[in-house]
Formats: structure tokens, C-alpha cells, sequence
């Protein structure tokens, strides 16, 4: 018989508080991607999510969008950890909220009425969203998550990205052991953990697949979510900007797999 207070005990109960009807559903963390979310029922909290794809097809990009959804949106509090820099960071952000390209924004090439919406609905709303930015390449992510959860009250982070924390160690040994902590990290605190990967492939790889992760070791198994975003238009000759952008969900301890149609104007997903 399960001891009174046991883990097994309290998740008996909780499990049955909500068939019961005295507990309601779990609430999940919306991407803020209309077909993602349908599809998945948005992120649950206490897991690991691993966000991959070839390199610079964007995934930085796209947790931005999914940060600035939340803290802007639904002034729910989110954080990052990045090896980026805080003001390129911040300056997509901006971009993202006043719909104006970051290209014109990193060249310095702004209208007048850019500007003003740089001020008005990018960095105004940015002042009072609750978001928490980090780019010490020194700080120790868990940690830093930890505190950013318990101290601040996050629900989601992004750990941007898996390769570049493990910088002069062995990969295929590492990378199961850094997820291993976080996903960890994650059922402790209630967080989501988003954890940006990027794949390893030369000339047209194509669509990416569970099997793309090996260099990194089992890293898949660590994650409650796998999440490949890909467009076949990228590897075109010439490359098509204009085809189908998807999340591929090719794991999901908690729910459906399947893909999801997103569109993407620019720096903006949806």
C-alpha cells in the first residue's frame, strides 16, 4: 500500500480529482500558432520540448514570436538564454510587435514611420512585457532556469541553443545529460523548457526526421516534445521564400503527432 504523502499517492489523487470533475484540465502553454496549438493542445507544463532544424531556417525566430505571444499578449512571464546577443534579441522582438523588418532594423535603414512604430508598439510594449533576458555565455542554464521559475514565475524558457552550451565536449555524450537535467529541472519547477537544436547536414538534407538527432546522442528520449520546422521551398534551386512552412511534432510523450501548417511573413510566424 502507497505510504500517505508518496509521489504515487498525490498523482493517484490528482488524476482522480479530475476525472471526478473536482479539478479541471491541466492548463497548457499556448504557442500562440493557431494550427500548432490545435493540433497539440499547446505546450503542458513540467517538460522538455525540443524545437530542431536544419541551421538558420529560423528557429530562433520562431521562439521569439512564441516569447513575444506570451509576454505581450498574455502577459505571461517567459525567459531566454541564448548565446545571441541581448540587443539583436531584443531588436527582433521590437520588430516582431511593431511589423516592421528586422533587415532595416539591423541595417539602420528606417523610415520616419518605421521608427515610430519601433517606439510606439515595439519598444513601449516591450518596457512592460515579462520577459527575462540572459546572454552570459557563462551562466549555468539550469540554475539560471530555476531562478528565473521560482523567482520571477516564468512558465516557459528558451534554452537557445543545444550545441553552442556544450562547446569543446562531446556531443554525442553531453547533450543526453544536459537534457537530462532540464527535462528534470522542468517537472520540478512546472516549467516548459524549450530547447532549440540545430541538425547537421550538407547541400539539400531535406526533411528532417528523429534520425537527424543521432550525432547528438539520444536526446530524443529525453524530450517530452520533438518539433522539426522545415520548408521544402528552402532547399530549391532557386530557393522558394514563399512555400509552406511546418512543425513537424514527431514525438509527444502527452498527446497526437502530426504536422502543422504555419505561415511566416518575414520574421513573423503564425
Amino acid at each position: 500500500m502507497a505510504r500517505t504523502g508518496s509521489p504515487l499517492l498525490k498523482t493517484v489523487r490528482a488524476i482522480r480529482a479530475r476525472l471526478e470533475g473536482r479539478a479541471g484540465p491541466v492548463k497548457t502553454v499556448p504557442s500562440g500558432l493557431e494550427s500548432f496549438d490545435k493540433l497539440t493542445g499547446g505546450f503542458r507544463p513540467g517538460t522538455l520540448v525540443l524545437l530542431a532544424g536544419w541551421p538558420c531556417l529560423g528557429k530562433t525566430t520562431l521562439a521569439l514570436n512564441i516569447l513575444h505571444h506570451l509576454a505581450c499578449h498574455r502577459r505571461v512571464t517567459v525567459g531566454m538564454i541564448s548565446h545571441s546577443d541581448r540587443e539583436q534579441l531584443v531588436g527582433l522582438l521590437a520588430c516582431l510587435g511593431a511589423g516592421v523588418d528586422p533587415r532595416q532594423f539591423r541595417s539602420g535603414r528606417l523610415g520616419a514611420a518605421e521608427k515610430r512604430r519601433l517606439l510606439k508598439d515595439g519598444l513601449r510594449t516591450l518596457e512592460k512585457a515579462p520577459i527575462h533576458l540572459e546572454d552570459d555565455q557563462d551562466a549555468e542554464v539550469k540554475a539560471w532556469a530555476r531562478s528565473t521559475a521560482l523567482g520571477h514565475g516564468a512558465r516557459l524558457i528558451v534554452v537557445d541553443k543545444l550545441p553552442l552550451f556544450l562547446e569543446g565536449q562531446d556531443p554525442s555524450k553531453e547533450a543526453p545529460a544536459f537534457c537530462r537535467r532540464l527535462r528534470a529541472m522542468a517537472r520540478e519547477t512546472g516549467l516548459v523548457v524549450l530547447l532549440l537544436c540545430d541538425l547537421e547536414g550538407k547541400g539539400h538534407p531535406g526533411r528532417p526526421g528523429l534520425g537527424d538527432l543521432r550525432s547528438l546522442g539520444p536526446v530524443a528520449r529525453q524530450a517530452d516534445m520533438v518539433i522539426f520546422l522545415h520548408s521544402d521551398g528552402i532547399f530549391s534551386d532557386p530557393p522558394d521564400l514563399g512555400a509552406p512552412w511546418f512543425l513537424c511534432v514527431q514525438k509527444n510523450r502527452h498527446g497526437v503527432t502530426g504536422e502543422a501548417l504555419v505561415r511566416r511573413d518575414g520574421c513573423r510566424f503564425g
